[in-house]
């Protein structure tokens, strides 16, 4: 599924939340643990361990927000909240499927299967919206 770009997301530095396709970005996260953790000499599996909880958990406790820096780089910041309990984790994300889509579509390339996968820029692209303040100032907080 290709995904247009959106020139006002795109311009927008601040934190964007995930609003919809929570499980197409759950699943770019479980194939990321996945390859971590086939990895030798990998980060321990512990730094890993709130990514692996969140991919686990119900959609309705978890909370998604990502801000885009780079052409491909994304701070992403999540949090779990259940039974009076919150638990966040921040990471970076860099879009290797986008970047691998604009080099073959730079080549000249036509029929690549990169096309065909959706990546995180295509999720932050059609299914996010600006968090606010409010949000971004937990995630500030958090962060700090």
């Amino acid at each position: 599924m290709k995904a247009r770009r959106n020139k006002d997301i795109e311009e927008h530095f601040g934190w964007m939340k995930l609003k919809t396709d929570q499980l197409g970005f759950l699943g770019i996260i479980h194939s990321v643990n996945r390859f971590y953790d086939s990895l030798q000499g990998s980060q321990t599996k512990e730094l890993r361990y709130f990514r692996r909880k969140l991919v686990r958990t119900d959609l309705r406790y978890s909370k998604i927000f990502m801000k885009k820096f780079g052409d491909y780089e994304y701070l992403i910041y999540a949090r779990i909240e259940t039974e009076g309990k919150s638990e966040s984790d921040s990471w970076i994300h860099v879009d290797g499927i986008r970047m691998e889509r604009d080099e073959m579509k730079a080549k000249g390339v036509k029929n690549h299967p990169s096309y065909e996968i959706r990546c995180l820029s295509d999720i932050f692209e059609s299914s996010c919206v600006p968090a606010s303040k409010s949000e971004e100032d937990k995630i500030n907080s958090d962060c700090s």
